[in-house]
């Protein structure tokens, strides 16, 4: 991730991916509250980015869902439901 934060500029697609993949693997560490942090960060960029009705944003708000029953600071639960799924690649017009 550091290789793509050199050379992309931090809201693109690929490093908004890396990041969620990060969480992704947080979550799995049981680092809830680690992973929660970072997927506000991805919806925050990806508003900033794309736009409220972009896909990308959509599937970034579908994603943090999950997060959002786990208060701030507290102890990371053993499970959460909620199944994770892939951010696509967003439709860039030109």
């Amino acid at each position: 991730m550091s290789i793509r934060r050199r050379t992309l500029p931090e809201q693109h697609p690929e490093i908004l991916t890396s990041i969620i993949n990060l969480a992704d693997t947080l979550f799995a560490l049981g680092e809830v509250i680690s992973a929660r942090e970072l997927q506000e960060q991805v919806l925050r960029d990806c508003r900033a980015a794309f736009g409220e009705e972009n896909l990308m944003t959509v599937t970034a708000m579908e994603q943090i869902s999950p997060f959002r029953s786990v208060p701030r600071g507290s102890s990371p639960p053993h499970a959460i439901a909620g199944e994770r799924i892939a951010i696509p690649p967003p439709c860039i017009d030109g």
